[in-house]
This record gives C-alpha cells, structure tokens and sequence, in this order.
C-alpha cells in the first residue's frame, strides 16, 4: 500500500474576480513548483517547470 503525503509550505490568497484564488507549492512532480487553484481545491494549475526550487508564491495588483 502506498501513502501518500502532501506538504504545503507555502499559501497565498486573494480575491479574483469574486472567487477565492490559493497559490502553493508542490513537489508532486519530483521538485518544488508553483501552482494555483480555486478555493474549492478544483482547476489547480501549474505555474512553473524547472529543476529549481520555486517557491513564496506572492499576488501583485494590477492596474
């Protein structure tokens, strides 16, 4: 049996378009990448693809 264990470092939030937006970071392809969801956990979308370490997902306001 396997088992699986998810570790989430790092969460930011924030309202887009009246929905609740989280950007985490996850190793489930094998290093740290950035990815982004909606609140209820659906449409999680990764961000970046590389060797490095991504990490600190921060939101910036647009103008």
């Amino acid at each position: 049996m396997r088992t699986f264990v998810a570790l989430l470092l790092t969460v930011s939030a924030v309202v887009l378009a009246e929905q609740l937006a989280i950007a985490f970071i996850s190793s489930r392809d094998g290093d740290w990448e950035i990815f982004v969801m909606d609140s209820d956990g659906r449409n999680q979308t990764q961000l970046t693809f590389n060797d490095n370490f991504d990490s600190s997902p921060a939101w910036c306001p647009v103008e």
